[in-house]
């Protein structure tokens, strides 16, 4: 997987959150159709980014929109 894959899908789980607000691990991968190591790269590049908060209940990973997340325009 080369970085402009992972950017794709990280835009792509951006706006999914922007939409949803939050979301487990296992429905983006329903909604996406992605491969869960994809998901987990993507997120992870996210979470550094600070756009996505990421957290653990009941055993299932969730991922959240950042509220305090800076809004970037292009």
């Amino acid at each position: 997987m080369i970085k402009n894959d992972v950017y794709a899908h990280a835009c792509k789980i951006s706006r999914l959150l922007a939409e949803k607000e939050r979301l487990s691990v296992r429905k983006i991968r329903e909604i996406t159709e992605s491969r869960e190591s994809t998901i987990f790269i993507a997120l992870g590049w996210l979470a550094k980014e600070g756009k996505v908060k990421l957290v653990e209940k009941g055993g299932m990973l969730y991922a959240e929109k950042n509220a305090l997340a800076p809004e970037t325009y292009y």
